[in-house]
């Protein structure tokens, strides 16, 4: 080969590396500048519980898996996509008991990541999911039957595995998106 072919072909080469190196540069700043889209406090997050929780089992501050069960868009922008993982814990459990006291489960739904990799702060459903209270049926039955009916136990809480919650967003907050 001849050298002025080695050298247009270093050239060439130069070329097009630089072109590539600007190509690299020029996504990567269009990435992580974005377009921002502010999503506001009390949005809706729909969330999907991935185990079985029981009011029987659980106890405050065991930590529980939630995932988002759908993707979120604000302004037709992806914001939270479906599946991204919930910060959930038990606030406070509550076995049933004697008497007819149904037990209780008080989740804690604290954050969520967005598409950014931020993680948002959420606040939880209203209060505590309660189960079914047998108080009513109990103290009918005592009336007819003995001074037992204070040995029926309420029912416990059992939210199964893909049970749906809403959990809201706790604070207006700006994600960036694509």
């Amino acid at each position: 080969m001849s050298t002025n072919k080695i050298q247009n072909m270093k050239k060439n080469l130069i070329a097009v590396t630089i072109c590539l190196l600007i190509g690299i540069i020029a996504s990567t700043q269009s990435f992580s500048q974005g377009t921002k889209v502010k999503a506001e406090q009390g949005t809706v997050v729909r969330v999907k519980s991935l185990a079985d929780i029981s009011s029987k089992d659980a106890k405050s501050g065991d930590l529980v898996d939630f995932v988002c069960a759908e993707d979120i868009f604000i302004g037709g922008k992806l914001i939270i996509k479906e599946n991204a993982s919930v910060f959930a814990r038990i606030e406070e459990a509550e076995k049933a008991k004697s008497g007819g006291k149904q037990g209780s489960i008080k989740i804690a739904f604290e954050g969520i990541k967005a598409v950014d990799g931020q993680k948002i702060p959420l606040r939880s459903v209203k209060g505590t999911t309660e189960g079914k209270s047998t108080v009513g049926s109990t103290v009918a039955l005592s009336l007819v039957v003995s001074p037992l009916f204070l040995l029926k136990k309420g029912k416990e809480v059992n939210l199964p595995k893909g049970h749906l919650l809403e959990a809201y967003l706790a604070q207006d907050v700006e994600i960036v998106v694509q």
